[in-house]
């Protein structure tokens, strides 16, 4: 093919550059965030704010007692965690433990 040139965008990450010394390419998850914003922001009718921590450090949501979620919220949240889990993997390491929290089990929720 030509004219193609150096991709910029692959799997939602963007492909900064190409690291010669470790013939390597490095990954931002920039688009795929900016793309996600306006998407979850609609489907929820809110406006995201940006913060400076993922998670506070006096927040503890296995304590939550909350109810359950009906099935459509249930598709929601995994979608929402699935959403985090990819931002970690395009790059995102900073999340990751907010990410991997609230998709692990709660205490006493059954497993079918």
């Amino acid at each position: 093919m030509k004219g193609v040139g150096i991709p910029e965008y692959y799997s939602g990450g963007d492909l900064l550059t190409f690291n010669p010394e470790t013939g390597l390419w490095e990954f931002s998850a920039k688009t795929y965030i900016e793309n996600l914003i306006p998407k979850l922001e609609a489907l929820y009718k809110i406006t995201l704010k940006n913060y400076g921590s993922p998670m506070e450090p006096e927040d503890h949501p296995e304590l939550d007692e909350s109810p359950y979620l009906d099935s459509t919220r249930v598709t929601q949240y995994q979608m929402l965690v699935g959403c985090g889990q990819w931002a970690v993997t395009l790059g995102r390491i900073d999340i990751q433990y907010t990410v991997n929290t609230m998709a692990s089990r709660p205490r006493g929720f059954p497993v079918l």
